[in-house]
Parts: structure tokens; sequence; C-alpha cells
């Protein structure tokens, strides 16, 4: 996967009390050279979001990403 290539997904604070807490949103996100490989803060309460999931569109390209990789490999 390249770099600097954004997936779409969906998140979902699971802060308790956030104001946004439960409420899912879609956004853009980028790979980090660390895990979590994928990594964002809610925006409203500063907290982790630990509840990422790629879009369709995105996990399609992820397993497609993937399944290069380990023909290269």
């Amino acid at each position: 996967m390249d770099d600097e290539a954004s997936i779409s997904m969906t998140a979902t604070c699971r802060t308790p009390e956030c104001p946004v807490e439960g409420q899912a949103f879609t956004a853009s996100f980028y790979a980090n050279g660390e895990p979590p490989i994928y990594r964002g803060i809610c925006m409203r309460c500063g907290q982790a979001l630990i509840d990422l999931v790629p879009t369709d569109a995105a996990a399609e390209r992820i397993r497609a990403d993937q399944a290069t990789d380990l023909e290269r490999a």
C-alpha cells in the first residue's frame, strides 16, 4: 500500500460521556509506519478512536494490496 494513500473508514467514538459517543462517521485515514496501522482521535473529546472499520470499497482495496504484496514475496 502506498504510504500516502488514504482509505475511507467508519469511525465511532466509544468514550463514555463524549458528546458523539456511539455515533459513526466516515473519514479518510492514512497508514502509519507502526501499529496500529490506522489510528485517529475523536475531534470532540480528544480520545483515541478504537473502533475503525474500512468502508466496503476501502476493504476491497486493502485486500487487493495484500494480495499484491503476497505475490511479490
